[in-house]
């Protein structure tokens, strides 16, 4: 087997359905160790099952790759934006919107192999989206189709590739220390520029008031979502509680229906007995 084509083989892994992958895998590994390629073996053998939103993930990086691509691209621009203090709730908009394109798309993935898309499998999705979206080291793995585990989602400011600095009280480029006693010609600073000074600093801190509304907004939703997918596991839970009362109450049913039948049963036993007795008194 060339390299190229075990390259396919382990593409192959990640695209078929989570339910087959372990046996695949296997399957792949010992082919390979009859062939005598012991180390690719054991790398093969060696890869761990996707849970089922790394699954997806892989697949939907496969099969709509512009989908991932544009998240990733987005995830860029909202980083740049933040790094340069303008445009970031434009970018953080178009960011949301690529991410429920991919998490949309994702949903139809999990309907096509029979999967329920829950509330807290597409949150996980999300998060894995966005968290290696957002890591360069893992990037290339998404756009692969290739990740092996899950991901965080990154906080708004780690998006960005670095903590929003809060408003500075001086300007960003300090200026060399003023002597004691300047003298008579020495320049002072002009209205203007301490005019272009205020602005940088109103600009930081509005800079800095949008990033910080932006994780607040980040951080609402990621709490409605953990609201919705407890209310969902509450739900199951009370509709098994229901299930399992049920069930109890047909098996009650069940085993006083099995006991009328043995009383009826021996007292029909007895009244058998009774009247051969008594033709065999007759006799």
């Amino acid at each position: 087997m060339a390299p190229d084509e075990l390259d396919r083989e382990v593409d192959a892994l990640y695209a078929a359905p989570v339910a087959e992958f372990t046996r695949r895998r296997n399957a792949l590994a010992a082919r390979l160790r009859a062939d005598g390629r012991r180390a690719d073996a054991t790398a093969v053998r060696g890869r761990k099952r996707p849970a089922v939103p790394v699954w997806a993930v892989n697949v939907l990086a496969r099969e709509q790759a512009t989908t991932v691509r544009a998240l990733a691209e987005a995830v860029d621009r909202l980083r740049q934006a933040q790094l340069r203090g303008t445009g970031i709730s434009e970018a953080a908009q178009a960011e949301r919107r690529a991410l429920a394109d991919a998490v949309r798309a994702a949903d139809e993935i999990l309907r096509k192999a029979g999967l329920r898309a829950t509330a807290a499998l597409r949150e996980r999705i999300s998060r894995t989206l966005v968290g290696a979206a957002a890591d360069r080291e893992t990037r290339p793995a998404l756009l692969a189709g290739r990740l092996t585990d899950e991901r965080a989602a990154p906080g708004f400011d780690a998006l960005a590739g670095a903590r929003v600095a809060p408003p500075s009280r001086e300007p960003a480029a300090k200026a060399p220390s003023p002597a004691p006693e300047p003298s008579r010609g020495a320049s002072r600073p002009r209205p203007d520029d301490r005019r272009r000074a205020g602005d940088e600093r109103r600009r930081r801190a509005r800079a800095a008031a949008d990033a910080l509304a932006e994780r607040a907004r980040v951080l609402g939703e990621e709490a409605r979502r953990a609201a919705d997918a407890a209310a969902e596991a509450k739900a199951a839970v009370a509709e098994l509680a229901r299930k399992v009362h049920d069930a109890d109450a047909r098996a009650r049913a069940q085993a006083k229906v099995a006991r009328d039948a043995a009383r009826r049963a021996a007292r029909a036993e007895r009244a058998a007995a009774q009247a051969k007795r008594k033709l065999d008194g007759r006799r």
